[in-house]
């Protein structure tokens, strides 16, 4: 501990021990200054000057600093880094404080708190509290710049699993967890293997009590719900250092209501990022999104994660996006008012937070005047209940667009001190001071011109400094003739400045009417501020609308565009989709033509199939779950005609890495998915396993598929496709009613096979996989080996009897000879050639081939 510091350095160290976990911004003047452990942070963070101040009693400590004016750039970069920041302005103006000015941290900037002009299309940046009390558990979800918060009670927890899912789906910035524990553990290595950018704060309040009433209406039934929410209001408070009014509405996350995505589910079907670079490009939430605005984009993201399952909502959906198809000249005008209408949740959270500019307001009253042509159009979609509904109950705002059309210039200026924000009309006494204002620059020239006149200085001027104010300047050599009432301010190398009274007059009046305007201007629109804060419910409810509105439109803008169809959505227990398409493959192949594909869950609950890779297996099987979660959001799918029946829960097993991070193999992952699967899978679940076993010994691998499609057709009972590569399986069709085979079409010309991309009834017994490895470039020796030897291991040989296996490759390097070559190989592929079928040209390709691969040995 520092020994007598100094009193700006006691303050510092005071208010530094109440945000021992932020880096402290301590304003200092025109700076932020950092000191101690915080200075010798941020200059390595920010690569800026480390220097030295004297703390009190000839102490030396650390320093750095950053200009107040440049601040956002570095806190933006150590939040980045993943650190927090407290705020601590002066909050008395040093020009009539004796003494030290009072200081203290007006907000703590966090992930979660931190306003990003550049945020991803349509995410939130969410800050969740998880707390468990009892055995149980749930969380709260708040995001402060559009005011949504939310909760879910996750109840006895037996493991993690619900809570991993619940945090993948919500992609939180920040998380708040009350102590550290084993199992907070567990979601510290989740997060930081999924979310790299999301923070963990420890953090747990002394007094939480009341703020949920203070908030909200309602009262959730348990006890650790409540105490997630409470916890963090509280915490919201601390960073925010205000009561937060936008923050109003509270909803709960009922499971019960919605499709369950898991976290493999929502990674493997790529849902909301791909799996390549982590963004939306070639996800299913790019497929879909032709929203209009930012209100839309998030809704359009809510929907994806919590599809629904309450099939009248879903028809709802289906039919505003069935009545904007058909009116296309309403759906563009409705699309030309969506646009550029502003993000009204963002901008309510500026209001509360006393952040917005006049640029912000002007936004919203364009958004605003927009409503009444809105409120025509859909007022005349009778055809659609929804649309209908929007019209009717659309939250105008009429007086609050006056009131912002009357006040705001079209372009006024990002900063109110900049002036010139209201027009001409808005403010009697406004008008009557810019006058004044504007008049001054008259009054200066003919006074200048007056003072030559009667001095006979030719070269008088007139001029104006910070220091001085106003002056008349006079040349060295008219001196003599400067009158008496002229006072001397100030001597220069060539001249003098001088002050009269009635120059004074002129300046004190004038730089009071200029304090007086930005005063003014300051007061109303401050007073615009309280006017839309006082309609903060109605504007959310607004933006609720909007949004929406937004996304059937985007559904139906999608769907016109690309050929969509509308899927029956009915009770019971059908998947029936003919001609279904993969949304994002099908875009990606452009002028390529996609093959669709047909599938029935009638008679058989349980589907086989196999074929090479890279045939399409997986695509297809993605494709069957995308196209049902697209009908259970309300979209249309692009298909030529689907019965769907809704899905409760997806799963997905498809493809597996190693996870470092714990020292699992890649087998050990599979089977943790495999298991939390049958675990957790019903009836209603529709399961996705892309070759299951094959991380381990062939016989192994085989049994252990058998033995998951066996308790999958006994106990589960799920819709299931099961891609695999053990031919074996196919057998199971004849001992199980719940299985059929299934695999894609190949056809064979010669060593060369072409990918049909056609699901077609039927098992395969080959799976081609020398060929596929020779559409990826193996050397030609490899694969005539490869070759020989899938034939002699075909006849359970073993890889230790040297003297029995083939060498067709050596031979025919060695003897110079082409004879066993051609008997061993060649003249297999010459009495495979489909010769009635095969095209001059193909011929001449192969006998091309033929003749290079002799020529080789």
């Amino acid at each position: 501990m520092l020994e007598n510091p100094t009193p700006m350095i006691a303050q510092y160290l005071s208010v530094k021990a109440k945000h021992p976990q932020e880096i402290l911004f301590f304003r200092l003047g025109d700076f932020y200054e950092m000191f101690f452990d915080d200075a010798v942070l941020a200059s390595r963070e920010l690569e800026i000057a480390l220097t030295a101040r004297d703390g009190g009693n000839k102490n030396k400590i650390p320093m750095c600093g950053v200009p107040y004016h440049a601040a956002n750039n570095y806190i933006a970069k150590l939040i980045d880094k993943g650190y927090k920041v407290a705020i601590c302005e002066q909050v008395e103006d040093p020009k009539m404080t004796k003494g030290l000015v009072k200081r203290e941290v007006i907000k703590v900037v966090t992930p979660g708190s931190f306003f990003n002009e550049n945020l991803e299309q349509g995410s939130n940046s969410y800050i969740v509290q998880v707390v468990r009390y009892e055995l149980e558990a749930a969380l709260a979800v708040v995001d402060v710049f559009t005011g949504e918060f939310k909760y879910q009670y996750l109840g006895r927890l037996e493991n993690d699993s619900l809570l991993l899912d619940s945090l993948a789906r919500l992609n939180p910035v920040e998380l708040i967890l009350e102590t550290i524990t084993p199992a907070n553990d567990v979601m510290l290595e989740f997060l930081q293997s999924r979310f790299p950018k999301c923070l963990l704060t420890y953090y747990k309040p002394d007094v939480a009590e009341q703020l949920l009433e203070k908030h909200f209406e309602q009262r959730p039934a348990q006890i650790v719900a409540v105490k997630a929410i409470e916890n963090l209001l509280a915490y919201v408070q601390y960073i925010l250092k205000i009561d937060c009014k936008h923050i109003n509405k509270l909803e709960e996350i009922v499971q019960e209501e919605y499709m369950r995505l898991d976290t493999a589910t929502l990674r493997n079907l790529e849902l909301l990022r791909n799996t390549n670079d982590y963004g939306s490009k070639n996800s299913l939430f790019w497929a879909l999104n032709a929203t209009r605005t930012s209100m839309g984009a998030r809704k359009l993201r809510k929907s994806i994660e919590f599809p629904l399952l309450n099939i009248n909502t879903i028809r709802t959906r289906q039919e505003a996006v069935g009545v904007l198809i058909k009116e296309t000249l309403r759906r563009d005008t409705i699309a030309e008012l969506l646009d550029n209408c502003c993000d009204i949740e963002r901008l309510l959270s500026k209001v509360e937070l006393n952040t917005i500019n006049p640029r912000d307001l002007v936004n919203l009253k364009q958004t605003l005047i927009k409503l009444p042509s809105l409120k025509v159009e859909l007022s005349n979609l009778t055809a659609s209940g929804l649309l209908q509904k929007l019209g009717l109950e659309l939250a105008l705002q009429s007086e609050l667009g006056v009131l912002l059309e009357q006040a705001l210039v079209e372009n006024p200026p990002l900063i109110i001190k900049d002036g010139g924000v209201f027009k001409s009309g808005y403010s009697q006494d406004l008008d009557e001071l810019r006058e004044l204002s504007q008049d001054s620059d008259t009054w200066l020239k003919n006074f200048e011109q007056q003072q030559r006149e009667l001095t006979g200085i030719k070269n008088l001027k007139v001029g104006y400094s910070k220091i001085f104010g106003y002056y008349l300047e006079v040349s060295k050599g008219n001196v003599g003739a400067v009158p008496a009432n002229f006072i001397r301010k100030q001597t220069l190398v060539n001249g003098e400045r001088y002050i009269v009274a009635e120059l004074k007059e002129f300046e004190d009046k004038i730089l009071g009417s200029k304090e007086k305007v930005y005063q003014l201007e300051l007061l109303l629109f401050e007073n615009l501020r309280l006017q839309v804060a006082k309609n903060i419910k109605e504007l959310q409810l607004l933006a609720q609308q909007l949004a929406l509105l937004d996304l059937v439109l985007s559904f139906a803008t999608v769907a016109d565009r690309y050929n969509y169809i509308c899927p029956q959505v009915v009770s019971g227990d059908q998947l029936k989709i003919v001609e279904g398409r993969h949304p994002v493959v099908e875009r990606l192949l452009k002028k390529e033509l996609f093959v669709p594909n047909n599938t029935d869950f009638a008679g058989a609950r349980i589907q086989i199939i196999t074929g090479p890779n890279m045939a399409g297996k997986s695509t297809y099987m993605r494709q069957v779950a995308l196209l049902c979660i697209m009908a259970q959001v309300g979209s249309f799918i692009p298909a030529s005609q689907a019965t769907i029946s809704p899905i409760e829960q997806v799963f997905t097993r498809v493809g597996a890495s190693d996870d470092l991070a714990t020292g699992q193999s890649t087998f050990m992952v599979e089977m943790q998915e495999v298991a939390g699967i049958l675990a957790r899978a019903n009836k209603k679940s529709l399961i996705i396993l892309d070759e299951v076993g094959r991380g381990t010994s062939t016989y192994d691998g085989i049994s252990i598929a058998h033995a998951v499609v066996e308790y999958i057709a006994q106990k589960i009972k799920a819709k299931t496709l099961f891609a695999t590569h053990y031919h074996e399986l196919i057998e199971l069709e004849t001992c199980l009613t719940e299985v059929k085979n299934f695999s894609v079409a190949i056809r064979e010309r010669g060593r060369e096979i072409v990918f049909l991309r056609r699901i077609v009834r039927g098992g395969s017994d080959k799976s081609y996989g020398v060929h596929v490895a020779q559409l990826a470039g193996l050397p030609s020796s490899v694969l005539l080996r490869a070759t020989a030897l899938v034939d002699f291991y075909a006849k359970d040989n073993n890889i230790c009897q040297p003297e029995k296996t083939p060498s067709v490759a050596k031979k025919s390097v060695d003897n110079h000879s082409t004879g066993d070559l051609f008997n061993d190989v060649l003249l297999q592929e010459v009495l495979e050639l489909d010769l009635p079928s095969i095209t001059p040209l193909e011929a001449l390709n192969f006998l091309y081939k033929f003749q290079a691969e002799l020529k080789k040995t």
